[in-house]
């Protein structure tokens, strides 16, 4: 009898505990790991799946990217695109004031549904396919703190864009090309924006820490196809 009770308590003992999951740095501090430290961020996230904050705080800076460019530069970007179309430009109307609050409301809507698609596709490819561990809600609070280097990549490459008069204007794969002529090709490099891809890496190493079978390279050559291949789509119809 004392040996029976002995095995229960030992095998009770060897249960793991549950209890709350760990607590978070705050979201600025967050925010900084993205950059400095993702590894220990997304450790810390496979156990608290924490998604709203970073979403929120990525909404604001793609507003942000769209809100501090002058209205006169979208005014004169939207000029361009009408002459290319063959089309003038209607007089009377504030056309910048209108394409800024456009921009504002698609960027931030775009953001909001890719970063909810995103998730579901690397839960789908990763969680399904492949096999691994990872749950839709630890899949989307990577995306969403990822995603942070690409929103912030476009607050920090304002400036440019109102040097160059282009509110499109990005740091990107194509910029080394100058040899190419207009094309497929050349529209697909300037599609690969470089903080796009440094989010698709960072996104990766999230990935690799939900499941001890999957490494970091593994996840970055899957997520980078997955990354080029949908840029090479868009680059059609550029």
């Amino acid at each position: 009898m004392d040996d029976a009770q002995e095995t229960h308590e030992e095998g009770r003992a060897s249960l793991p505990e549950s209890g709350p999951p760990p607590a978070l740095p705050p979201l600025p501090l967050r925010f900084v790991q993205v950059f400095v430290s993702p590894g220990v961020l997304f450790e810390k996230l496979k156990e608290n799946p924490r998604w709203f904050g970073a979403l929120a705080l990525g909404t604001v800076l793609a507003i942000a990217a769209m809100a501090a460019i002058p209205a006169d530069v979208w005014t004169e970007w939207f000029r361009l695109r009408m002459m290319e179309s063959g089309q003038e430009m209607p007089e009377g109307m504030d056309f910048g004031g209108v394409q800024r609050v456009f921009a504002m409301v698609a960027g931030v809507l775009g953001y909001l549904l890719f970063s909810v698609i995103l998730a579901g596709i690397l839960t789908v490819i990763f969680g399904f396919v492949l096999g691994d561990e990872g749950r839709y809600k630890q899949y989307l609070a990577i995306v969403t703190h990822g995603g942070l280097i690409g929103t912030l990549g476009g607050v920090l490459v304002t400036p440019l864009r109102i040097i160059q008069r282009d509110p499109q204007a990005t740091l990107n794969v194509g910029l080394f090309a100058p040899f190419l002529e207009d094309g497929y090709l050349l529209n697909l490099l300037t599609m690969l924006d470089f903080f796009t891809l440094w989010g698709t890496v960072v996104m990766a190493l999230g990935v690799a820490s939900l499941d001890k079978k999957r490494t970091w390279g593994s996840a970055t050559a899957v997520l980078l196809v997955f990354t080029v291949g949908l840029m090479a789509i868009f680059a059609i119809f550029a």
